[in-house]
């Protein structure tokens, strides 16, 4: 895949609290990007970067080869948009939300909308400002996805929704990716639907992008080591305890939360540790729990 086949490339981005300088980072069709940070870390102002809601300090960014702030209309056409918080019309009805949406695209899947309209029970013939904070959310999805854009960018959307809700929205990403055409940009604290959904992994922290890679490929590097007590080591463990970013003493055993666990570790461990000792795999969660302590 070569840069110019990427639906969104961005350079050395420094706009309030984030700050990529020397960070280059990319969206190709077919992705779905997880994008992960504690609260304050800068999701929302990165998307908004990204989409020109907000003017970069410095860096640059290409959305579809054109800057997300002078995007002809055909390019905005193929971007669909969630934000955290929704900007609905609250005086129009849930059926005249989707008719002033129609308006800005050339294509609107009618099939879709009445679909996921049915499924997902929004009462069109509602006022929004009537309307649940879950319901208002299903219709910005609907609304964002009814003109099948190539790149769906959703900010927590996912927040104020049940779990059945938050299931059926996880097959639609699903289906929306399965082309291969189409790629995804999901931010999100719920971590059991980046796991579900997610081929790769932005990690936010400190307006950094500490990591950029494989979802499978951040959880895989980042393990608990247990140790049992009395440790016994036969030689050095300098490349282990060089990855160590927290520990765990107890009488009976000690913990090493270890980040950049690879063979060259393992192999370490298995030549100089003789007592009994346990690699646990985590999940994405209690990984960016463990580092973000």
């Amino acid at each position: 895949m070569h840069v110019s086949d990427s639906f969104l490339v961005a350079r050395d981005v420094e706009l309030g609290a984030v700050q990529c300088k020397g960070q280059s980072f990319t969206i190709e069709p077919g992705q779905v990007i997880g994008l992960v940070g504690k609260n304050g870390a800068g999701k929302t102002t990165l998307l908004d970067g990204l989409l020109g809601y907000t003017f970069l300090a410095s860096g640059e960014v290409k959305v579809f080869g054109h800057p997300p702030t002078a995007m002809p209309k055909e390019v905005c056409s193929q971007i669909g948009f969630v934000a955290q918080v929704d900007d609905l019309m609250p005086w129009l009805t849930g059926k005249e939300m989707l008719a002033a949406a129609k308006l800005f695209h050339t294509h609107w899947n009618k099939e879709l909308v009445e679909r996921l309209v049915n499924n997902w029970r929004v009462p069109l013939s509602q006022q929004i400002s009537e309307m649940s904070v879950g319901e208002r959310q299903k219709l910005a999805l609907i609304a964002a996805m009814a003109h099948e854009p190539k790149l769906l960018v959703l900010d927590e959307p996912a927040a104020s929704l049940d779990p059945v809700a938050r299931r059926a929205l996880i097959e639609e990403i699903i289906a929306i990716v399965a082309d291969g055409e189409r790629s995804v940009l999901l931010s999100s604290h719920i971590f059991s639907d980046i796991e579900r959904v997610a081929s790769h992994l932005w990690l936010l922290e400190n307006g950094r992008l500490s990591f950029d890679g494989e979802l499978d490929e951040l959880k895989e590097s980042i393990v608990r080591l247990h140790l049992t007590h009395p440790l016994k080591i036969a030689d050095s463990l300098a490349l282990t305890t060089s990855r160590v970013v927290r520990t765990e003493v107890s009488a009976e055993r000690e913990t090493w939360i270890i980040r950049g666990w690879n063979d060259e570790l393992a192999a370490e461990c298995a030549a100089a540790i003789t007592s009994p000792y346990h690699v646990e795999s985590l999940g994405l969660e209690d990984a960016f729990v463990e580092i973000s302590q």
